[in-house]
Order: structure tokens, then sequence, then C-alpha cells
């Protein structure tokens, strides 16, 4: 197998492909700065060229903006549709958690200038270019196929038992927050119920999947933004409060491998020390390695474990590779802590703290 990891700006995007038959796994497509994903689909399209037929999963680690948007944008550009993909995306978790995740989608379409359902807009804009999609959620311990490879997913867990005490506080103090925000205004309940409904949409349900409020009013399609608008919050409110939601479901990001290859997603924080404590019980499955050939690392290149956890992060015999923009970039430059978890981990090629790949631009390694 070989990937290849594209330079879309401070967003992500990779692609696996299986020699001679060409088969693709895309593994997120972000967006731009503007929130909107035309431009990193473009990308994704002069990469591929005609291969875009060849396309058989997709992966959305999760849904911040810079690893979905060029995503739902990529069939207005692409050369040749696939026939048949399945998507992955995160597990929605139960009762409470599993509402911000939904609230997190919410705003991210606002920002994309997407509607309240954009899990169905990114599966209808494929569908409407005649590809059979099958959308399917995941969560620790599933396993797929793709691009020759068989994948183990890691994270995110199937609730939120992995977590310690002071990470559930803090998680439940911005479920308060949303709580509140679906108490005062209906339009917001409306929204973020469509939206839950919308991410299990063609995925069995999960059992213990627990709803704690009820849709009322018309489910029709609407502009994110005129929902996010209705709260009355202001400019500087919005902004805070959508950093805190990115921030709590980064937690909750895909974690995924192969014998070779491990890629992190936005896992970061409280979420990578959570599933790298798991690493201790030697019972535990799936265990991530000592090592891989590849390492993508954690949030851009920007997130290291804590000091007590660093040790079971797994080493990159050859290559740490962060899918940064000058963003990113700028942010790991300035924490030197984070500088040396790079170096430490780093692997044989590029730079000492791996390759960045701002400043490499798109890169092609054999996996």
């Amino acid at each position: 197998m070989y990937m290849r990891v594209l330079n879309v700006g401070d967003g992500a995007c990779s692609v696996f492909t299986k020699p001679w038959d060409q088969k693709h796994l895309i593994v997120d497509c972000g967006a731009t700065p503007s929130g909107r994903g035309e431009e990193s689909a473009q990308i994704l399209s002069s990469a591929l060229g005609t291969s875009s037929s060849a396309i058989e999963a997709v992966l959305i680690t999760h849904f911040d903006a810079d690893h979905w948007a060029g995503i739902k944008a990529f069939p207005s550009v692409w050369e040749e549709a696939p026939k048949e993909v399945t998507l992955y995306y995160p597990h929605l978790l139960p009762r409470r958690v599993g509402a911000v995740q939904a609230a997190h989608l919410l705003f991210q379409a606002a920002r994309a200038g997407a509607s309240i359902t954009p899990v169905s807009e990114i599966i209808d804009e494929w569908r409407a270019k005649g590809v059979v999609v099958h959308p399917v959620t995941v969560s620790r311990g599933r396993k797929f196929t793709a691009a020759g490879a068989e994948w183990d997913v890691h994270w995110p867990p199937a609730d939120v038992g992995s977590f310690r005490d002071v990470t559930r506080r803090g998680m439940e103090s911005l479920e308060d927050e949303i709580d509140d925000l679906v108490r005062r205004h209906p339009s917001f309940r409306e929204a973020l119920y469509a939206v839950y409904e919308d991410w299990e949409a063609g995925v069995d349900r999960q059992q213990d999947v627990e709803v704690e409020f009820e849709l009322q009013g018309d489910r029709a399609l609407k502009p994110a933004a005129d929902v996010i608008d209705g709260l009355g919050l202001d400019d500087e409110s919005v902004l805070r409060l959508s950093h805190r939601l990115s921030k709590y479901t980064n937690l909750l990001s895909v974690v995924h491998s192969t014998s070779t290859v491990v890629n992190f997603g936005d896992c970061g924080g409280a979420g990578l020390n959570a599933l790298l404590r798991l690493q201790r019980d030697a019972t535990v499955t799936p265990r991530l390695a000592e090592s891989y050939r590849v390492v993508l690392a954690p949030h851009h290149g920007t997130h290291r474990p804590g000091a007590t956890t660093q040790s079971l992060f797994p080493g990159a015999s050859h290559v740490l590779v962060s899918q940064n923009g000058a963003g990113h970039l700028a942010t790991a430059l300035r924490t030197p802590k984070t500088m040396a978890f790079k170096r430490l981990v780093g692997g044989a090629l590029g730079s000492g703290s791996g390759i960045d790949i701002h400043e490499h631009g798109h890169l092609y390694l054999s996996v």
C-alpha cells in the first residue's frame, strides 16, 4: 500500500492506495481557512485524476470542517465518479455526550455554509452523481478493510468510561450549557435533533443511544447559520462556544491503524491520554503497536501526550507526518514541549521532528 498526504493548508487530507488495482481510501478532506471545501476538493481531484473512479472508502475522523468540507465538495470537481463507496465516520455516543457532538456538527455546518443536516448533504452530494454510498459509524474495536489493508479503529470509545473524573466534569459543564440552549430555544432543539437523527441515517442505531429532547415542528432543511443566529449570541460568544465544542469533540476523533501506519486524527489532550492509558492493560484489544513505519501526528502536529503517557505513544520508524498549514505549524513551533515530543517520535526521514506538510508539500510514501 502507498499513501499520499496532500497539502490542503491547515486542514487534513490523505489517500491510501492499493497497488495495481488502485483502490483508494480517502481519509478526511478539509476546508480552507474560510471553512469551505472547494479548494481542498480541487487539490484532491488533481491528485487522483480519473482514478477517483477507484475510491472504495472514505473516512471522516471527526466533524471539524477542516476535515469534512472538502469531502462534501468533491463530487462537484472529480474527474470520474466511483461506483460504490463506504463512508466511515465516528460513532455517536449516548445521551448528553451525543447531544454535544450534534451541537458541534451544527456549529461547523454553519461555518461551512451547510444546512442543519450536513451528514445527509455529504451522502446526497455523492449519491446525486450516481454513487452507491454505505454510511457506517465506527468506534473502538471496529475493523474494516480498505486499500488492500485491514484497519483497526482504536478510538473513539463506545462511551465515556475511559475518561478520568476531572475530564468528565469538564465535559459535563459543556453538556449543561447545551442543555440550557436546548431548553431556551425550540429551533435549536429541533435542529439538534435533526442533526442527531441525520448522524445515524442509514446506519444501524446503537441500542444504547437515547435522545433526551423531542423533535417539535418542521424538520425542513435550513441553513445552519440561521439556527445559530437565532441563539442571540454575539459573535465572540459564538466563536468561544464553537471552539469549546471543537475541543470537546477532538477528544473523540477517530484513531485508526494498519500494521504499518497509524493516524491519530485530531485526537489530543484527555482523549489521547485516555487512549494511551488503555495500552497499559495487556489484555485490551485492539492495541497500538510500539512503533509504525509512518505516524500521522495528533491534531496537525500541535498536540502531545501527557508526561505520564508519552512513553506509551508509538514511535515512527520512518517518519512522523504533521498535516499542517501555516497556522498549525506556528502553534507547534511556539510550544517547546510539543517540538521536543515530535523530535522524540520523528523517525529517520525529514528533519529531527519529522515532516511538516506546510513546508514539504504533498508527500508520497510506501507503507
